[in-house]
């Protein structure tokens, strides 16, 4: 996701999601201004995003 606006702190992150065979749910969220963050659980990824992004916690759920 990208803000559209430059004049509002823009920002642009990936995510990826994998779970690798016989292991544990892996979500690992690279922001542009920082380093990688992992999560291993759907709970823990929401709670962060809603908590840093909050204008976007209509669009997640």
């Amino acid at each position: 996701m990208k803000r559209s606006s430059k004049r509002s702190n823009a920002w642009r992150f990936e995510i990826e999601v994998s779970r690798p065979e016989g292991g544990s749910l892996c979500i690992k969220l690279r922001e542009s201004d920082k380093h990688e963050i992992r999560f291993t659980s759907w709970e823990a990824f929401y709670r962060y995003l809603s908590d840093r992004f909050p204008e976007w916690l209509g669009y997640l759920r």
